[in-house]
């Protein structure tokens, strides 16, 4: 019933966007007469097709394309002090309220984001394969070993792109049990290991790298996979390259896109391709079916193999051996350029947690909340170095924890995103980010009142913790933010 329902709405939508069969006027007659010929068209089709959905789809593949522009956002940079500031006051005097001019929330754990999250959509056609009776392949995965179904059939070749080559590769996708197996397969394995949208798109890339020689065939498995596992993907191809074009949930910096629909495509290279391209050639039709972005929003680590490694960092007279997941950071460095409140939600690996306890606990013992943050925020202020993501990076590069944990340098609001997990991790306290031009810090909520400047979120007070500023405590500001109102990030 739910595949009926979908088909028709699919169909009406292409009824409608069809100049000759959108005019209002039309008779039902006119209507229907219209439909049948569509249907007619297609119906030869339809018969080497399991869905009908699909067989319409095909249609679409072969005919309805166009070329768009090629567009790049720039993720704002803002000048941030060369040195790390110092503090030249040991205490702020009274309650300074801070009101936030807009507030950023993360999505909610909304059912819609828990699918995202979670298991991919939807899988349209499921696979009746005996595996054992085909070669498997096995997929290196950031440590974790993966058997999947090699493919019998011969590896497609590319003289010259055209749309009737993506068409008849969907086609023949759509009829081979062995591939709708090794995709399923893929599926279950990206919702055990918690993948996420961004994650689950890396173990298909992965996949395709086993199965296809050339990056075309990768980049069409790709693509088809994630259609037929309910997200929002297209291909597009300039010149000899087919290019995997996908919706995200936030905006991705420095990256290729066009928009349809008000709604943006990304563009998701593989290794090879090229970067600098003008525009590329889709079609504007959508799968059958409803469509989610993929997820970059995740707040449980996926399910690697951990591989620790350790940098020693010194703190005042103390040398410390800090511990993290290596498999983690590389992974992290696969992550496009995204909001800032992306990076706040994850969780430090067992690893780093493990090797921050053997120092931290014994330290903070007995302490206050607000002396348990207030010793956090002179360890970050002085263990980890700073300096700025232009100098370190050569652009501006937002890090997980576990990334500040192993890079040898830090900024603001990488500083600003460790403290968040070091306050979470040792303390429970909840917390939120201060954003200022060019600036990041954090709020803490404790439940004792102190002097200094806070901003108030849900008849509580979060007060200023800034990792950054050199011999700061709990609710001091630097100067020069006194009087400029911040923008908050709740998460």
């Amino acid at each position: 019933m739910k595949n009926t329902i979908y088909t028709s709405i699919f169909i009406l939508s292409f009824l409608f966007s069809t100049t000759i069969w959108a005019q209002v006027d039309k008779s039902k007659n006119e209507y229907q007469k219209s439909f049948d010929e569509f249907s007619n068209s297609i119906k030869q089709d339809f018969n080497n097709f399991k869905s009908k959905n699909d067989s319409i789809f095909y249609g679409f593949l072969e005919e309805s394309w166009t070329t768009f522009k090629l567009f790049k956002d720039t993720r704002p940079s803002l000048p941030k002090p060369i040195a790390q500031p110092i503090s030249d006051t040991v205490a702020t005097k009274g309650n300074i309220e801070i009101t936030p001019i807009k507030r950023r929330t993360m999505l909610q754990d909304t059912g819609r984001q828990l699918i995202l999250n979670g298991k991919p959509a939807s899988f349209h056609t499921k696979a009746v394969v005996n595996i054992h009776a085909i070669p498997i392949t096995t997929i290196d995965f950031y440590g974790l070993s993966i058997e999947i179904p090699n493919q019998t059939e011969k590896e497609p070749e590319y003289s010259k792109i055209t749309n009737k080559d993506i068409a008849n590769y969907f086609k023949n996708a759509s009829n081979n049990d062995y591939l709708l197996a090794t995709i399923e397969l893929l599926q279950n394995k990206s919702t055990d290991i918690k993948l996420f949208g961004w994650g689950y798109i890396g173990l298909l890339k992965a996949a395709a790298s086993n199965l296809y020689k050339d990056i075309n065939n990768r980049v069409l498995f790709t693509w088809y996979a994630l259609l037929i596992s309910g997200y929002d993907a297209k291909v597009g191809y300039n010149n000899n390259d087919i290019l995997l074009l996908a919706a995200f949930d936030v905006p991705i910096y420095n990256n290729l896109y066009f928009e349809l629909n008000n709604k943006k495509y990304f563009y998701v290279p593989f290794t090879g391709q090229q970067n600098n391209m003008e525009n590329v050639s889709s079609y504007k039709a959508d799968y059958s079916g409803e469509l989610n972005n993929l997820t970059l929003y995740f707040s449980k680590l996926p399910m690697l193999v951990a591989k620790p490694l350790a940098r020693k960092i010194q703190y005042h007279n103390k040398t410390i051996n800090l511990a993290y997941d290596a498999n983690l950071v590389d992974y992290y460095s696969t992550y496009p350029e995204c909001d800032l409140s992306v990076y706040f939600p994850p969780p430090m690996s067992a690893i780093a947690i493990s090797s921050l306890n053997q120092f931290l606990n014994p330290l903070l013992k007995h302490k206050t909340d607000t002396e348990k943050v207030n010793f956090l925020l002179d360890f970050i202020q002085h263990a980890i170095d700073y300096q700025t993501d232009e100098k370190q990076f050569g652009e501006e590069n937002y890090l997980f924890a576990e990334e500040t944990i192993c890079y040898p340098y830090a900024d603001c609001e990488d500083r600003t995103i460790l403290l968040s997990q070091l306050v979470r991790e040792f303390t429970g306290l909840s917390t939120i980010a201060i954003v200022y031009p060019g600036h990041v810090s954090l709020g803490v909520n404790i439940k004792q009142n102190i002097d200094g400047a806070y901003v108030e979120y849900k008849n509580k007070k979060y007060y200023s913790a800034d990792p950054t500023y050199i011999g700061a405590k709990l609710g001091m500001v630097m100067p020069e933010f006194k009087n400029t109102e911040p923008e908050i990030i709740i998460f």
